[in-house]
């Protein structure tokens, strides 16, 4: 078994294990009963679809980032779910910022001494502290290379930054004890953000870098049936709204065997009126030749043949917000880097078909998440587009490993992090070698499972 199917299957046990009543998902093969049922081919269906429903990207705005969205709602992050940075703090923290170093120290430009770095949708802040905390450290950096050392730890200036109030507030709980360190004091900023549109400035050079951040932006989803491409539009649906529907939604409702069908400013209006729990939704498989927005999107991305590899299966996730990070990067640094740390698609797109298709079956506003596992190559091609070099594609895995040697250095207190990271043993107190021991063994399987994300780096 590799290490991606490993990661696979534990991802999919720990979802059972979260919500035993959601139905087993299988990717593609539970897919098909949508895909047929909600196949739309009429000339006049289509337009109704295309005039009534929202576009996958509308919809995914909502469910993420409206007030009653997900990311709004949820009293912790993942609804328990540790993401990576904090299920390997602090390790995980430590090897990016020994990244960093490196590409700052190779890389660095003459006019460009002192490092700006930016994290954008820091989220809950683990990352972001055990970055900052590992540069204060004693064993951050390369004896080789004193004097780049004490540049970076002393002249480094931290832009920590979400766009979600209710992720301010978590930040400024998880960075406190750095907020007031001395040593860099009025060095660490907390901002609020919009990753995909925002300009500080013009800062010489840049560390930018982000965690499972594309996989949340703007994303417009391509269907393969039988050689023929769709787009995926969401319909909204109220089964027990009672009003008067027009012809052509009457005629729609009965060519996919639906009722209630609500337009969607009836839907904007109701959701901002806080009735979303009443509100249902489908998705509607449109032909991508009458999209005219994703049209124009896939056809600027020779990435899209990969719709059809054994990592996608028929499914691929187009993320329409790319463009604007890249842009309002070069808005806001003169030189630097990029980091982007996100999961990539495989075993036959089995995630993106139960978030794109699946989930609907259950879907509740502000109850589950919608992300998408990426095509690093995508994110290459706009990169490219946009001024920006590959520096590397590595997987995840691979640079934490090669930085495991940290782990003999660690301290009581970076033992006690990681315990106060993992909530399962927050209050309790181990001997030292109890801690160390099953931090460890916690390490090697969380390690396998990094396999599946990708490292994707870029200079400019």
């Amino acid at each position: 078994m590799n290490n991606v199917n490993l990661g696979f299957l534990l991802s999919m046990a720990a979802e059972a294990l979260l919500d035993p009543e959601r139905p087993f998902l299988q990717g593609r093969e539970s897919a098909e009963e949508y895909l047929k049922r909600f196949r739309v081919n009429d000339p006049e269906d289509i337009e109704t679809v295309l005039k009534t429903s929202l576009r996958f990207s509308e919809f995914q705005e909502i469910g993420l980032y409206h007030k009653s969205g997900l990311f709004n709602t949820m009293v912790d992050y993942q609804h328990g779910m540790p993401m990576l940075p904090q299920a390997l703090s602090p390790l995980f923290g430590k090897a990016m910022t020994e990244y960093f170093f490196q590409l700052y120290d190779d890389i660095n430009f003459p006019n460009s001494p002192n490092p700006t770095f930016l994290e954008l949708g820091a989220g809950q802040g683990f990352l972001a502290h055990d970055l900052v905390a590992h540069i204060l450290s004693k064993s951050f950096g390369n004896e080789k290379r004193v004097t780049s050392v004490d540049a970076f730890r002393k002249e480094s200036k931290f832009i920590i930054t979400d766009r979600i109030q209710n992720s301010l507030g978590l930040l400024r709980r998880e960075l406190s004890d750095l907020l007031e360190d001395e040593r860099i004091k009025g060095k660490v900023e907390i901002q609020k953000l919009d990753a995909l549109d925002f300009s500080l400035g013009q800062y010489q050079y840049g560390i930018i870098f982000a965690n499972e951040l594309v996989d949340a932006t703007p994303t417009e989803l391509i269907v393969n049936m039988g050689g023929e491409y769709y787009s995926i539009r969401v319909l909204p649906l109220n089964p027990n709204m009672e009003s008067e529907e027009p012809a052509v939604i009457k005629k729609l409702s009965s060519s996919i065997g639906v009722k209630g069908i609500v337009p969607e400013k009836k839907f904007r209006e109701a959701l901002e009126n806080g009735y979303s729990d009443q509100i249902k939704f489908v998705p509607v498989f449109v032909p991508l030749k009458y999209d005219k927005f994703l049209s124009h999107h896939a056809a600027r991305l020779s990435s899209v043949r990969n719709i059809n590899s054994d990592d996608f299966g028929g499914i691929y996730p187009v993320s329409i917000g790319l463009h604007g990070l890249f842009t309002s990067v070069r808005r806001s640094f003169q030189h630097g880097v990029v980091v982007l740390i996100d999961y990539y698609s495989f075993h036959n797109g089995h995630h993106n078909w139960n978030k794109a298709v699946n989930q609907f079956r259950f879907y509740r506003i502000g109850k589950m998440d919608i992300d998408f596992q990426i095509d690093p190559q995508q994110v290459t091609e706009v990169a490219s587009k946009n001024g920006f070099e590959q520096v590397s594609v590595q997987s995840l895995r691979d640079l934490v490993s090669r930085h495991t040697g940290l782990i003999q250095d660690f301290e009581m207190n970076d033992l006690l992090r990681w315990a106060t990271a993992n909530r399962q043993l927050r209050g309790k107190q181990y001997p030292e070698i109890i801690l160390r021991r099953g931090m460890q063994m916690a390490y090697e399987t969380l390690i396998s499972i990094a396999e599946g994300y990708a490292v994707m780096t870029y200079k400019f």
